[in-house]
């Protein structure tokens, strides 16, 4: 099995792009983190605050 590696590097840069649409407190406490999703050879990170997702 071939797994390609991302370097912490890179996981740093795209949880910084994430970030921003993660509310500080929310009512709704799912708002508050980051969903990760592995399928194949991809990592997709995905927050929202209702009004913007990244």
């Amino acid at each position: 099995m071939n797994v390609p590696h991302a370097s912490l590097a890179d996981l740093a840069v795209a949880l910084a792009r994430t970030i921003p649409a993660v509310p500080p407190k929310s009512t709704l406490y799912v708002l508050e983190h980051i969903q990760l999703i592995a399928e194949a050879d991809q990592l997709t990170l995905t927050a929202t605050d209702t009004e913007t997702t990244i």
